[in-house]
């Protein structure tokens, strides 16, 4: 009883912190946290470590799917975020399902496109993949993979986080190929925006088909950042906007984003400290929280720079969730400046590098 309760008074907090409310600062700090091999799973039981194109079947979901490392105690709370089930390897869904080839390695896994040809006969074979989703084969072993998850979870008060579907900006990316992506911004805008719009319907279609495949956790979802909502919630980024302008991602991609996230109650997106430079379009939209992964044991960021990006962002009554590397004053500094309404912060002391691609 002790214990529900205590989860009970958390699962509060995650609701205030989407509305930014009183008492809804979260904090999560682990020790370190270690980049390492990690052979993506095969059925005949080995593991893929060296980069190799794999096949929907070539998965084997009994390994692929477990439980948030640090919430193996079975209770969902880390630190004051919340543990769930769900892939732990890397995912490429919705890149697989609109038929790109997906090349894995103990590293990562990466999207090729596969179809080539004039501007038109790209448009086509994009409006076909859409029709065409729910045979896809990939779509089929997402489908296997929430089912697995939801046999997880019939033994431990945990929840089925959403699968990584990355944004619709990505899967143009990966569907044409980045440097085509960047001249067709200026061949083919219109069209390109017509097929932004393409992805953003498969893009809702899968989406909201994974939330109804998914059990609801004490009336509501957890992201797959630790991050409860009492309803309806989408995980979404942008990343490939790190090559567009913002004026290109706001005229050609933020329209079919805002129309998703007009979708669902909650919403959040994740950016990359590095690449923020499109932040302002995105805070004209109505995305409901904002996700800085700060990559700064990458020895490129600008700490005082972030901190005004995050200033703004709750400016705009955005949610904030800062997760990266940082020390225990560099997190005063990050408090100290920001509000505590709707701000979480997820860090560790020390990144240990244990292997390189």
């Amino acid at each position: 009883m002790a214990n529900q309760k205590k989860l009970d008074s958390l699962l509060g907090k995650h609701a205030a912190f989407w509305i930014r409310g009183p008492d809804s600062l979260l904090m999560n700090r682990v020790p370190s946290r270690t980049f390492k091999k990690k052979p993506i799973p095969k059925t005949d039981g080995t593991g893929i470590v060296d980069p190799l194109q794999i096949a929907a079947d070539d998965i084997d979901l009994s390994r692929y799917i477990g439980v948030t490392a640090d919430a193996n105690s079975g209770s969902a709370a880390m630190g004051e975020l919340i543990g769930h089930i769900g892939p732990v390897y890397p995912e490429a869904w919705m890149s697989a399902i609109i038929g790109c080839k997906i090349y894995a390695s103990a590293f990562g896994c990466t999207a090729k496109k596969s179809f080539d040809g004039s501007f038109t006969e790209i448009a086509q074979e994009a409006k076909r993949v859409t029709a065409n989703y729910s045979t896809a084969p990939w779509y089929i072993k997402l489908k296997g993979a929430l089912s697995f998850g939801n046999s997880l979870a019939e033994h431990q008060d945990l929840s089925v986080r959403q699968p990584h579907l990355r944004g619709v900006v990505d899967m143009v990316a990966a569907f044409l190929g980045e440097e085509r992506l960047c001249m067709e911004i200026y061949d083919h805008p219109v069209e390109l925006t017509a097929m932004a719009e393409t992805f953003a319907d498969l893009w809702l279609k899968v989406a909201q088909a994974t939330q109804k495949l998914r059990q609801p956790w004490h009336g509501g979802y957890v992201s797959s950042w630790k991050l409860f909502a009492a309803g309806l919630l989408i995980d979404y980024q942008i990343d490939a906007t790190s090559i567009l302008s913002p004026d290109a991602y706001r005229d050609i991609f933020l329209p079919a984003d805002q129309r998703i996230f007009d979708c669902f109650p909650y919403s959040l997106i994740h950016l990359h400290a590095v690449g923020l430079h499109a932040l302002e379009q995105v805070l004209n939209t109505s995305v409901t929280a904002i996700q800085i992964s700060l990559d700064n044991e990458t020895g490129n960021w600008d700490k005082d720079h972030i901190i005004l990006c995050c200033r703004e962002i709750q400016k705009a009554g955005k949610a904030l969730l800062i997760v990266g590397e940082l020390s225990s004053a560099e997190i005063d500094d990050f408090l100290s400046s920001l509000e505590p309404q709707g701000l979480a912060i997820e860090s560790w002391e020390k990144t240990i590098v244990e292997a390189r691609p």
